[in-house]
């Protein structure tokens, strides 16, 4: 790139020649990257903003909260507590007209205090982004917050309740736990504004909107709660199921009380044409006992009485209703779950026009909603251990195999045994090993057989890499007490490194013991040292767990890390007599001795080959040699029988043989 001119006249000073000089180099840099690493400019300039960068926590702002912190883990338990305290109480206030007073209207405070909080926090905390670095940008944290959750924190936190008790005037009496309930006329237009006054409560429940929040806390921990997500899972699926009969219960008896009957309805009730269900289970509880339990009945006393005794009788009915409210509620919870699970019995059915309205969306969502939460109790049940169901389907497939062959019952024990003893998983481990990240599966193999790579000598000194790899191939299988292992003569592809139990080492008459293998030893290598053929017997002295190494996944690495080859051949000669020097000790002289192998590590396989390639040149001579031989044969029977002798030799083979070159490699 071209330097900035200087202009005419103007003198360039030492340090301006060097911040020339810096300018440029960093310009060249850049060209340089952008071309290398194919970045545009922009990315270029991101990457060199976030070269040392801002986003941890020694370089955030101190009054800014880290999203993973301890803080944050105790605030998102205590407002789970928050949110379950409000789906209990909040249905219950608003369906039953049960006003909090006291200690409870006290604590509700504290909630609204707590949720403005919590939305402040959330205007203070750093966030995760897409590539998982915490954000500490206010603007960034700002935009993020008001962008996803700031709507829903904001309506859920108005103080509602407040602003009705500071309309009623009800607030100081309600901290002091003195209010008393005032006389209604449910009559005329009071009666319509009082009505109107009862649905606007119902703004209350957009507190419940905050609920939403606790399947977001359940995302943020369910790795932290991973051994618990099943119970978590199941108790969610219940919870719901509760909380959405504990919702529709509060509301049934909500739209059920006399405030909601049209005048006709209000009119059949006192004939008797009608009962409502609240009629039969309670007597409209709330009347005087002197009084016949009627709506006339009612309206005579109140209106006969003075003023004062109007006053008692709403303090006796608000103090009766709250000594039967769970009474009143356990018959709503019972309506709620038998319209939900569709028995509806019948003993508590709607009659009036508001709860035959509600009835019908109660059947509707709740049917829908429990249907749903059956099915997936069902499926949370069913995905609580996947190798068992795996397992019990690869038996049913095995049976089926061993029932069409018509085995007989010791063979067909022998192999539903063997099966049946086998790990089975609902997943190809491999696969999910292949998609890690070479750390992350390095730490998983060591954590899954790292009792092998301390008792295994194969891996004495070996490096990392091999060790993971070794590890990766691995297939783990279940040989019960009793079963050959490995023949003598079979041929064979794995060599078996034993994770548990014992294993014996047996003569050729698969009596006779010659060594007991506890575990960590490992067998079968000879697979590895160009034996096609096992060498001797091996059987399982107790239920053993053996770890299968196959000679397609073992053989390029052993090329790979040949002096690991040139241990392991080193260790089975020594193995092989040592297994020889027992079998004479045992007087079998005349057994079949286990080979030695001198087929080592890559260059002694080349040379094998290059030997086996000269004898087969030399046998090539050899039957060229006969065949002259055979020629100046036939040529003599030919001038023996009057032949003019001059038949044609044909020329040796061996001169149109091509020169077999030495191999250099393999």
């Amino acid at each position: 790139m071209v330097a900035p001119e200087i202009e005419t006249g103007d003198v360039e000073t030492e340090g301006q020649r060097d911040a020339r000089i810096k300018t440029k180099d960093a310009k060249d840099a850049a060209a340089n990257d952008m071309k290398i690493y194919g970045l545009t400019q922009e990315e270029h300039h991101k990457i060199e903003n976030d070269i040392g960068g801002d986003n941890d926590d020694g370089d955030k702002p101190k009054w800014l909260i880290n999203p993973t912190s301890d803080f944050m883990k105790k605030w998102d338990i205590f407002q789970a507590l928050v949110l379950f305290y409000l789906s209990i109480t909040v249905p219950i206030r608003v369906g039953f007209s049960v006003q909090a007073a006291g200690a409870g209207y006290m604590l509700d405070l504290f909630v609204d205090i707590y949720f403005w909080a919590d939305i402040i926090v959330n205007f203070v905390k750093g966030y995760e982004d897409s590539s998982g670095i915490i954000v500490y940008d206010m603007k960034k944290i700002r935009k993020n917050y008001m962008s996803s959750w700031f709507s829903l924190d904001l309506v859920a936190s108005l103080p509602i309740d407040l602003a009705l008790r500071l309309g009623e005037g009800n607030f100081l009496c309600s901290i002091a736990s003195s209010c008393v309930k005032a006389k209604k006329n449910r009559d005329g237009n009071e009666g319509q504004l009082f009505r109107l006054f009862k649905l606007f409560r119902l703004v209350r429940l957009v507190k419940m909107l905050r609920l939403i929040r606790l399947q977001r806390l359940l995302e943020r921990y369910q790795d932290e709660l991973f051994d618990l997500m099943p119970t978590i899972k199941m108790c969610k699926l219940v919870f719901i199921l509760i909380l959405l009969g504990h919702i529709f219960g509060c509301f049934f008896y909500f739209f059920s009380t006399h405030d909601y009957r049209i005048e006709s309805e209000i009119l059949a009730v006192k004939a008797g044409d009608i009962t409502p269900w609240m009629h039969s289970e309670f007597g409209d509880a709330g009347c005087f006992p002197d009084c016949p339990c009627s709506d006339d009945a009612i309206d005579g006393c109140i209106e006969g009485d003075s003023l004062a005794n109007a006053d008692a009788y709403w303090a006796s009915e608000l103090q009766i209703e709250e000594t039967m409210l769970g009474e009143r509620y356990i018959a709503s919870m019972y309506w709620a779950f038998t319209t939900m699970t569709t028995v509806g019995y019948g003993d508590i059915s709607a009659v009036t026009m508001s709860e035959r309205t509600f009835a019908m969306l109660g059947m509707l969502v709740g049917g829908f909603a429990f249907s749903a939460m059956i099915g997936s109790i069902s499926t949370v049940f069913a995905s609580r251990d996947l190798s068992k169901q795996a397992a019990a389907k690869r038996i049913d497939l095995v049976s089926a195999f061993v029932r069409d062959r018509n085995m007989e019952k010791t063979l067909r024990m022998q192999v539903l045994g063997f099966f049946r003893k086998q790990q089975v998983v609902a997943y190809d481990e491999r696969d999910f090993l292949q998609q890690m990240p070479y750390q992350i599966r390095a730490e998983v193999l060591r954590h899954c057989y790292g009792n092998i790579v301390e008792q295994v000598p194969m891996f004495e000194g070996a490096s990392d890499v091999f060790i993971t790899e070794v590890l990766f191939c691995l297939d783990p299988k279940i040989f019960v007490a009793g079963v050959m292992i490995t023949q003598k003569g079979e041929v064979g592809n794995d060599m078996y490194i034993l994770e548990s139990g014992d294993v014996e080492l047996l003569e050729d008459d698969q009596v006779k013991v010659l060594k007991v293998l506890p575990s960590g030893s490992y067998f079968g290598e000879e697979i590895c040292l160009g034996h096609a053929e096992r060498q001797i017997n091996v059987r399982a002295k107790a239920n053993c767990r053996i770890c299968c190494l196959s000679k397609e996944d073992l053989d390029p690495l052993l090329d790979q890390w040949p002096e690991i080859r040139e241990t392991i051949k080193e260790w089975y000669n020594k193995r092989m007599d040592h297994f020889a020097e027992c079998s004479r000790n045992n007087g079998n002289s005349t057994s079949k001795l286990p080979k030695r192998t001198n087929l080592v590590g890559k260059k002694n396989h080349e040379q094998n080959i290059e030997a086996r390639l000269e004898t087969m040149e030399t046998d090539v001579r050899g039957i060229n040699t006969q065949l002259e031989k055979l020629t100046q044969l036939m040529i003599e029977i030919d001038k023996k029988l009057g032949g003019s002798g001059d038949a044609e030799v044909p020329s040796s083979p061996a001169k149109n043989l091509p020169k077999i070159e030495t191999i250099s490699s393999y």
